[in-house]
């Protein structure tokens, strides 16, 4: 879940834990989604995103799908994140990938896209939305920087059936804040902002798939390499220890409620774009 809106209250214990969560993962050059590769291929296709394609990847994080696409498709991808390391980890990946001349990455807030109207052939925001406070105003600008009948792609966290309250109190003790919504829910979010040709496909969590499908993302030998780092940040660092503590109570509750979805949509090809 590569980012987070800017912490509206300090003292949160919340908003304390999701930074260094997201500062663990600029340390240790690992950012993750639900759905991994998988989610980012399935939407690669339903995008069509092509040799070129200019894309825009909202919430990049180490820049895993940036380069991902760069390398494998050809096409340039612009990536933003409001987090200098993240950017930082980015660029160190492009330079070892051997595609700074197809991706580009900058700090930016997705709720002001720094970019024109109309400028890009897909957008893409992966594990993003459920942590941003305006969700409406992300989608919208979105919507704005995508040319007429240009393609946006989603995947984020759901809700396959209610969720406990305890549930909702363990979420917002380790991020401050996150909004997740049921399938129907996103899809409803996305029409609103002024897309149309919505489609949710709705994902269950596979726990051997999600494995398999961060180690085809990673790599096996970066993601040993990321676990014996983090176990070394637990024994010296008690912050990153309360912060497992809360996550390890968290996956066996999520399996029955959590799932993913992929959204695909596009910006009408006729449509004037909306003022914010």
């Amino acid at each position: 879940m590569p980012e987070q809106p800017p912490k509206a209250d300090s003292g949160s214990v919340g908003d304390d834990l999701g930074e260094i969560y997201f500062e663990i993962q600029s340390e240790l050059d690992f950012t993750k989604h639900l759905g991994a590769l998988d989610a980012t291929d399935e939407i690669r296709e339903l995008c069509r995103i092509g040799p070129d394609s200019l894309v825009l990847d909202v919430g990049c994080g180490v820049g895993m799908t940036a380069a991902h696409l760069a390398k494998t498709i050809g096409c340039h991808v612009t990536g933003i994140d409001l987090r200098e390391g993240m950017i930082a980890r980015s660029n160190e990946r492009a330079e070892r990938e051997g595609v700074t001349d197809r991706v580009s990455f900058r700090v930016a807030d997705a709720v002001a896209l720094p970019f024109d109207d109309d400028t890009f052939d897909v957008v893409m925001c992966e594990s993003v939305l459920a942590l941003v406070e305006d969700q409406p105003r992300v989608l919208a600008e979105m919507c704005r920087v995508l040319k007429p009948g240009g393609r946006l792609g989603v995947t984020e966290a759901a809700w396959m059936m209610p969720p406990t309250e305890e549930l909702l109190d363990q979420l917002k003790s380790a991020f401050g804040h996150m909004e997740i919504h049921s399938p129907s829910g996103w899809h409803a979010l996305i029409e609103d902002a002024g897309f149309e040709n919505v489609v949710v496909d709705a994902h269950e969590i596979s726990v051997k798939s999600e494995s398999l499908s961060r180690i085809r993302r990673y790599g096996l030998g970066h993601l040993l390499k990321t676990w014996g780092h983090m176990m070394k940040a637990m024994i010296s660092e008690p912050q990153y220890r309360r912060l497992m503590k809360i996550a390890m109570q968290e996956p066996k509750e999520l399996l029955r409620f959590w799932g993913y979805i992929v959204a695909v949509a596009n910006k009408p090809a006729a449509r004037a774009t909306a003022q914010i």
